[in-house]
């Protein structure tokens, strides 16, 4: 009801379409993201959520250029350069995976998490000494997210 009364409004779109995302409704949910995105195309967070939709739905392509807009648009938020450097791995491009978690690490340097991926990204491509050095990193920092770590090594790695 909230976009037949403010149609141009972005967040009501957004909202709109996480709906639909939550009720299993992932490809209706892309065109009310998309739409949102097009009505402020500055924000970074609605590129973000497009890019996470077309991956659920298989479209990595557009995945990426989607996620790398978030990255560029908001380039502080770290979380954003780790998930397109996953993307970049299950595309099969860990050169592109590095430079993004690369710059995770630079702008969230105390994530161990984030040290961690590196390194596996890192002995992807045959550059283990740089690995190691993450590793040991990761391991002053402190604990990691297990979880989170373990997920990514299934999923991407």
């Amino acid at each position: 009801m909230a976009v037949e009364l403010c149609p141009e409004n972005p967040f009501y779109r957004y909202r709109l379409g996480a709906a639909l995302l939550a009720n299993g409704m992932a490809e209706e949910a892309l065109p009310e993201l998309e739409r949102a995105r097009d009505l402020e195309p500055g924000n970074g967070f609605y590129h973000f959520w497009l890019g996470d939709v077309y991956e659920r739905v298989g479209r990595l392509s557009d995945a990426v250029a989607s996620i790398r807009v978030a990255a560029l648009l908001d380039p502080v938020d770290a979380y954003y350069c780790v998930r397109l450097g996953l993307l970049f791995l299950q595309i099969g491009c860990p050169q592109d995976a590095v430079a993004c978690l690369r710059q995770a690490v630079r702008v969230a340097p105390d994530n161990p998490s984030y040290h961690y991926l590196l390194g596996d990204t890192y002995v992807r491509i045959g550059a283990e000494r740089q690995a190691l050095s993450h590793y040991r990193h990761a391991r002053k920092l402190g604990s990691y997210d297990t979880a989170f770590v373990e997920k990514v090594r299934r999923s991407a790695l």
